[in-house]
């Protein structure tokens, strides 16, 4: 049976995720909330503190960073966190469309000035079977998938999380690198299906994509084993900062 749109608005009218407000046709977010997303992220990502000059944020000082720079369409609070979790938790798997653009165009604009190689293929960071099994969908990959189809780059999905680790939310930078620790591998039959016969990494350049980037340390350690992997180049492309 073929639905009439114009009558499912009327009957259930879009509303903004965020605040509630009655929403345009084709709109996703009421024009307020739109404009108060994109918060410019504070120095570093990765890591220009806070313009470089051969310094490093506090994060980064005291460990070893596996990526060659990093991205975040924001910074990780307000209204931009509220839309996250809406995304994760509450499972709006539509709001992947959203962020979409938003994440496509700092891509292009970092490979098309120079600043970033061109990519072999994004990574999403793999979720735990648990966390899997709960949301039903992984936010990184559904993120990264949608990416790589605007970008005509492969998806490589050659990480595996072969370790369910306690969340991260109250532990300190040292806990949560301990607790990431040997939570990844690389599966070689995705890598076997996109570079032929002997699969390698060598000399590839490839960008990991997540939601969220906070203490860093998931992202360090699924780059960590992509280097042992031999990637040549590594970044990382996120939501929230």
């Amino acid at each position: 049976m073929k639905l009439n749109l114009s009558w499912l608005d009327f009957l259930y009218p879009p509303r903004c995720p965020i605040c509630g407000k009655l929403l345009r046709r084709k709109e996703f977010l009421c024009t307020s909330c739109r404009e108060s997303l994109f918060s410019e992220t504070e120095a570093c990502p990765v890591c220009a503190y806070p313009h470089g000059r051969g310094r490093k944020c506090p994060e980064c000082r005291h460990r070893k960073l596996y990526i060659d720079g990093m991205f975040a369409l924001g910074s990780y609070g307000g209204n931009l966190k509220r839309l996250i979790q809406e995304f994760k938790y509450q499972g709006r798997q539509e709001v992947v469309h959203f962020f979409t653009p938003y994440m496509v165009q700092g891509i292009s604009t970092r490979i098309h000035s120079g600043q970033w190689p061109d990519p072999d293929g994004l990574v999403p960071i793999p979720l735990c079977a648990g966390r899997l099994k709960q949301r039903g969908f992984n936010q990184a990959e559904l993120l990264a998938k949608e990416a790589a189809l605007h970008l005509g780059i492969p998806l490589l999905n050659v990480l595996a999380r072969v370790k369910d680790t306690e969340s991260q939310t109250r532990l300190g930078r040292k806990e949560r690198a301990a607790n990431l620790r040997g939570a990844f591998r690389l599966m070689g039959d995705e890598i076997h299906s996109h570079w032929g016969e002997k699969p390698s990494f060598q000399g590839k350049t490839l960008i990991l994509v997540d939601d969220i980037f906070t203490s860093g340390a998931t992202i360090n350690e699924a780059a960590r084993v992509l280097r042992r992997g031999g990637v040549g180049k590594l970044y990382a492309a996120v939501i929230g900062r």
